[in-house]
């Protein structure tokens, strides 16, 4: 069994919708195709009807249908944005700002009828996704979203594991809607894959309170070395507290959290430009006897200092134990980094941000 990929009439966009648009329609307004979209807010089904002056964005919910216009004047680029796996998403880009829709159909044929409406080469270019076989049922469709959602699941993509979840919902939904049979080889049941897409939503937001922790203890940890190395004391003290205080509330965070929470590690980001403006020569000038052993060991730039093995840096911290706050300086020197953003951060991890937060703050007292 098939179904039918193109929506080129307005009888075909059936239900509240197909009511909609004919009342939306102008006189000398004509409908050109339209594109059923896997997006979905407070329960709304979300269809895409191009006409030949606009892009109408149709919600229709249990309470009401509500219309979104984008004139076709108004459209700098449409393209298709191509995962490994899963669904494409369409993204309309306007002045004010690009708008994705999940696309349930192949969007093509959408998207090359603006191109000639536009007629003009600004619409971006196409590619479109092999990931699902668009000729086949809605049950089929489902079920390869189940299958790429496990795998997804398993490498700890949990935002796309949820987006594939809430796909086949709706494919499910789809076939229950067009068919009167009651399917059974589905890989789950629609209640199972609701349940699935439930559960992630909540480890989502539990990764996103982590990591929102843990990039704002690595921002205040890295302004808080920059500043050290400047000699200051009570700027550098400031931000290694609040390091240690965000390192502290990740961990909490990370404790109370579903295992899975973690599969995969966390991701961090770093806005401000953290970089230090000092030399390795700079910031061991007038300790001769500290710069040789450095030297010794190859370390001759901070580059090296953060590349060299802990067990040189410790052997250099002890044997150079008279000058504790120098030497605990550049360990904090080599356990930084310029780097803008990290995956694959695990618990270990946050808790050694935690620990050098707190030496960093024991040595600006």
């Amino acid at each position: 069994m098939t179904t039918q990929i193109y929506r080129t009439e307005l009888g075909d966009f059936n239900g509240v919708t197909e009511v909609y648009l004919s009342d939306a329609l102008e006189d000398d307004e004509e409908f050109l195709v339209g594109l059923r979209t896997n997006d979905r807010i407070l329960r709304a089904n979300s269809r895409l009807a191009l006409t030949s002056d606009r892009v109408l964005i149709i919600k229709s919910g249990f309470l009401d249908t509500r219309g979104q216009t984008i004139p076709l004047s108004k459209v700098e680029s449409i393209t298709i944005d191509e995962p490994e796996s899963g669904l494409p998403s369409l993204l309309i880009r306007t002045a004010t700002g690009t708008e994705r829709y999940t696309v349930a159909t192949p969007p093509t044929k959408f998207v090359e009828a603006v191109r000639t409406q536009r007629g003009k080469q600004r619409v971006g270019s196409l590619s479109v996704s092999h990931s699902f076989d668009w000729t086949a049922d809605p049950d089929e469709r489902a079920n390869t979203a189940v299958k790429a959602a496990r795998d997804a699941r398993q490498r700890g993509d949990i935002t796309e594991a949820k987006n594939l979840f809430a796909i086949a919902e709706t494919e499910y939904e789809h076939a229950a809607e067009t068919s009167t049979d009651e399917s059974t080889d589905r890989a789950m049941t629609v209640e199972t894959v609701r349940d699935r897409k439930e559960s992630l939503t909540e480890i989502e937001a539990h990764r996103s309170e982590i990591e929102s922790a843990l990039s704002n203890a690595e921002q205040s940890f890295r302004t808080a070395v920059a500043a050290h190395c400047r000699n200051e004391r009570t700027h550098p003290r400031v931000r290694y507290r609040q390091a240690r205080d965000s390192a502290e509330m990740a961990l909490e965070r990370i404790d109370e959290s579903p295992p899975e929470t973690l599969v995969g590690g966390l991701a961090l980001s770093v806005d401000a430009d953290t970089a230090l403006s000092e030399t390795l020569s700079e910031l061991v000038s007038g300790q001769n006897a500290l710069q040789e052993t450095l030297e010794d060991h190859g370390i001759e730039t901070i580059s090296a200092l953060q590349s060299a093995q802990t067990e040189t840096l410790t052997q250099i911290h002890h044997r150079h134990d008279s000058h504790p706050e120098l030497t605990g300086r550049l360990l904090l020197v080599a356990w930084s980094t310029d780097a803008d953003e990290a995956t694959g951060v695990d618990r270990s991890a946050v808790d050694l941000r935690r620990v050098l937060a707190t030496v960093g703050y024991n040595l600006c007292k």
